[in-house]
Parts: C-alpha cells; sequence; structure tokens
C-alpha cells in the first residue's frame, strides 16, 4: 500500500510538473499562430492517445461514450470548452501573458467553488465565502489599481472551471473523455488546416524543419502528463492530488516572473498575495473537513 502510494505521488508530481512547464514548449511553438497551432495539438493528441487506447483496450469505453447520449452531449459541450480553453493558452503563451495564465490557474479551485454553488446546489461556510472574497479583492486591485482587466486569467479559469462542471456529469475517465473531445474537434482542426496548406498561409509545413517536429511533438507533450496523472489519481487520496494542482500555476508564475522577464511590480505583489492567501485559508479548510469526515467513519466503523 505505501509502495503503491509513492509510485502514485511520483506519477502525479510529474504530471503536474510537466504542466508547470508547459509555458516553456508554447513559447517555443510561439512562432505558430494559435488557432494553427490548435488545430495540430488537437489533431496530434489524437494521434498520441490512440495507441494507448488499443494497448490498454478501451476501444469498448470509446463506443460506450457514443451510445450514451447523456454522455455524448456533456462531452461535446466539454470539447468546445477545452477547445476554447487550449486557444486562449496557445495565444496568451506566444504574447508574453504567462503571469496571467498562472493567475487563471491559482483561481481557478475558487471558481470552481462558485460554480459549484451556482449549478449544483453546494452550500459554502463562512470560511469559503472569505476565500473567495479574497480572491476578489485580489482580481480587484489588479483591475482598480494597477488598470488591468485580467480577462485571459479570468477566461481560463471560468473555461476550465465550467469544463470541469461539465465533465462532472459524464461518468467518463480523463483519457477516454480527452480522446473523444479531441475526436469530435479533430475534423473541424483537419479542414482548417487543409485550407491554410491550399491557401499556401500554413506555417508549419513539411519544410518546417525544427518546428515542425515540435508541433508533433504536442501531441505527447499534451497526451504524456494526462497518463501520468490517471496513473497517480488511481493511487493517491483526493486531497493530496488537491495539494499538487498549486504547482501548476506556480511553475507558470516562476516562469514569467523569473525566465520571461513579465513585469511584477509590488501591486502585483499584493494581488497575487490576496489570492495566495485566499487558497490558503481555502486549503487548510478543505483539509480540515475533509479529515473530520474520515475520523467520522472510522469511528463509526
Amino acid at each position: 500500500m505505501h509502495e503503491d502510494r509513492t509510485r502514485g505521488g511520483i506519477y502525479a508530481l510529474s504530471a503536474f510538473m510537466c504542466w508547470g512547464l508547459f509555458p516553456l514548449y508554447f513559447k517555443a511553438v510561439a512562432a505558430v499562430p494559435a488557432l494553427e497551432m490548435l488545430s495540430h495539438r488537437a489533431l496530434w493528441v489524437l494521434v498520441s492517445i490512440w495507441p494507448v487506447i488499443l494497448i490498454l483496450g478501451w476501444s469498448k469505453r470509446i463506443r460506450a461514450v457514443f451510445l450514451d447520449r447523456r454522455a455524448i452531449r456533456f462531452i461535446f459541450w466539454s470539447a468546445m470548452l477545452l477547445t476554447v480553453n487550449w486557444l486562449i493558452f496557445i495565444w496568451a503563451i506566444a504574447s508574453g501573458y504567462v503571469l496571467q495564465s498562472s493567475l487563471g490557474y491559482y483561481i481557478n479551485p475558487l471558481v470552481n467553488v462558485v460554480l459549484g454553488v451556482a449549478f449544483l446546489g453546494e452550500r459554502l461556510k463562512w470560511v469559503q465565502w472569505s476565500a473567495v472574497g479574497l480572491a476578489c479583492c485580489g482580481v480587484g486591485v489588479m483591475i482598480f489599481v494597477l488598470g488591468e482587466i485580467p480577462w485571459i486569467a479570468l477566461s481560463l479559469a471560468v473555461t476550465f472551471g465550467i469544463y470541469g462542471l461539465l465533465r462532472k456529469q459524464a461518468p467518463v475517465d480523463a483519457m477516454t473523455g480527452l480522446f473523444v473531445e479531441t475526436l469530435l474537434v479533430s475534423p473541424l482542426a483537419l479542414c482548417y488546416l487543409v485550407w491554410l496548406w491550399a491557401e499556401g498561409s500554413a506555417v508549419v509545413t513539411v519544410d518546417s524543419g525544427s518546428l515542425l517536429y515540435l508541433v508533433i511533438a504536442s501531441g505527447v507533450v499534451t497526451a504524456a502528463p494526462l497518463i501520468l496523472f490517471t496513473a497517480g489519481a488511481r493511487r493517491l487520496p483526493l486531497s493530496v492530488l488537491g495539494l499538487f494542482q498549486y504547482i501548476v500555476p506556480t511553475g507558470h508564475f516562476m516562469l514569467a516572473v523569473f525566465i520571461f522577464g513579465e513585469p511584477f511590480t509590488q501591486w502585483h505583489l499584493v494581488s497575487f498575495g490576496l489570492i495566495w492567501a485566499a487558497l490558503a485559508l481555502y486549503t487548510v479548510d478543505t483539509l480540515r473537513r475533509r479529515n473530520t469526515e474520515v475520523t467520522q467513519q472510522e469511528d463509526s466503523a
């Protein structure tokens, strides 16, 4: 059991670290327009995951999703949201907004809390409301003091939050879901790329050299962390995975400030500080409640 959890921790940590380093990859392919890069990513993810699906014998799972009208409806809309999220993210990294990407994924857990109240009828305690309030103050500092509307951060947080909400409604595992999502999007992606090639306006062609290979690698770059995450999630409790998720925006933050040299003033620090305080409050309360639930279950047993 201990060995299994250790292995799960290594898998999950590796996945979140890969996601945290994503801006390095998308900076490397920044010469490719966002919509063209998005289309390539969808197609190459599909190509990368297909062999894994075959090896694991999950073809039946794919068919089951298409035969379940409720599941495929939710997966269709989640595919649309994921596409928008990917497009914003790719454009943001290429355009020098890695810090906003970091902010978006920091506030995403709190956006999930608000969505749970709005759509799932969940009730929040004062601690959770305080966390949401602190995050709002952090965003407010950015808007009213710095004069920046962090639309990229908010768009990433909201699209990914609603994406997660939709995926909760469809009983489909992460890898199968991503495969079906990219399968649904791939015809449009392929048509767009064929149109670019026919027009002669495609940036990525067979003569693109190393750029072509980098773009093809987007499939593995996207699929590999997901496979690692799936392996880790099977072996770890949700509370541990919840803590690991902050590795991603922290990685983006470190890259934005220390590698890409994006502006980070004292007011940015105040804004991020309020959001970090909100996350700390939310995380401590979540862990406390889960520990209480575990203790109650052990006592009742």
